[in-house]
């Protein structure tokens, strides 16, 4: 094995440790808290078919010889995109995400649903899944075309999924119970992603090959992306922190954040760049 060959394996299996730790430090703050208030349901509906639909993509690309040689017949002089700790990644994240939903109906969770626009949505996703697995199967579709349904709805997912989060954060003024370690894994993960996947083009003196797993490319750059947007929520405009049963506000805003979905949360005024604390 050279040494381009050595840091490929390296870069994907980075990217592969850190995404998959990255969803124990949400699924630790829901145990450590016994409450869910924080985490948008949103967020982990759309996380849920994400990574279903990740999963069945890479798995019938990795597992199934006719979806494998569908793929080496279009693109005979490309490198084949999903490697097995791609499969692993997926198959992974959809345990853990299964697990954290299994939080949501054992802890608090304050008055929290899922949005009518999620449900209908979602709805969407799997009937159009159905219709065309049904389609594939007569021949009316080919392989591909099957599979490439459920690498866009994940693309399309990871485009929207933060969204809920983000503004759930915006709503509250807080990002207590969202664990920004899981973001500080996420972006390192992302990061990783894009690094394996230049080296494979340039080992395969092919730049455009980069854009044929567009899936995980958008991933790594749409992740990070969100990546920013939550340090900034977290580390610059809403810094309340929860420690030992007290919430310590040194806020650039001039209200120091509260939780309007948790009874244990008040609300509660304070200059500029001064402290105070709340308890829970």
């Amino acid at each position: 094995m050279n040494i381009l060959q050595l840091l490929i394996d390296v870069s994907g299996w980075i990217y592969f440790t850190a995404w998959s730790i990255s969803f124990y430090p949400q699924v630790f703050v829901n145990y450590r808290r016994k409450s869910v208030v924080g985490l948008s349901f949103n967020f982990l509906a759309l996380n849920l078919t994400g990574f279903l639909c990740y999963s069945i993509y890479n798995a019938c690309f990795y597992f199934v010889p006719a979806y494998r040689n569908a793929y080496h017949m279009h693109h005979p002089n490309e490198t084949f995109p999903i490697l097995a700790n791609d499969v692993a990644f997926s198959l992974h994240a959809l345990g853990v995400t299964i697990g954290t939903v299994l939080q949501c109906l054992i802890y608090h969770r304050g008055d929290q649903t899922i949005s009518i626009v999620t449900i209908v949505f979602l709805i969407a996703v799997w009937i159009g899944a159905a219709v065309l697995s049904v389609l594939t199967v007569i021949d009316k579709f080919s392989l591909l075309t099957h599979m490439y349904y459920f690498s866009t709805v994940k693309l399309i997912i990871t485009i929207i999924k933060y969204t809920p989060q983000a503004w759930y954060n915006y709503q509250r003024k807080s990002t207590i119970g969202w664990s920004i370690t899981n973001i500080i894994l996420d972006f390192t993960g992302g990061t990783f992603t894009i690094i394996q996947m230049a080296l494979i083009a340039y080992q395969e003196d092919n730049w455009v090959g980069i854009f044929s797993n567009y899936t995980k490319l958008g991933l790594g750059l749409l992740s990070m992306a969100f990546d920013v947007l939550f340090f900034v929520q977290h580390f610059w405009l809403y810094t309340a922190r929860e420690t030992s049963g007290v919430i310590s506000c040194t806020s650039v805003s001039t209200l120091c954040p509260g939780d309007n979905n948790d009874d244990n949360l008040q609300e509660a005024s304070q200059p500029t760049g001064s402290s105070t604390t709340v308890k829970t």
